[in-house]
């Protein structure tokens, strides 16, 4: 899959989470959006530390889980399908 695929469905699949949830959670989806919010003042800043650990918190549980579930996998580590020394070859 080519470089501008990967970003236009990374894109998609953000706007569909904004879309889908930003109702309830007002797109707060990792603590830079929050920080972002707060700069910007649509976020009040005594609230940007509870919401970046329970994002962080729920991130790492997230990460827990796959572990548990599919067992020594590399998550979140991106690298080719292939092996490199079967490309060459």
């Amino acid at each position: 899959m080519s470089a501008p695929a990967v970003a236009v469905t990374f894109g998609l699949v953000i706007a569909v989470m904004v879309y889908g949830l930003g109702h309830i959670s007002g797109a707060h989806f990792n603590p830079a959006v929050s920080v972002g919010f707060a700069v910007g003042r649509h976020f009040p800043w005594r609230r940007v530390l509870t919401y970046a650990l329970a994002q962080v918190a729920g991130a790492v549980t997230g990460a827990a889980l796959l572990r548990i579930t599919l067992g020594d996998v590399g998550l979140g580590v991106t690298r080719p399908a292939i092996a490199l020394s079967s490309a060459l070859a």
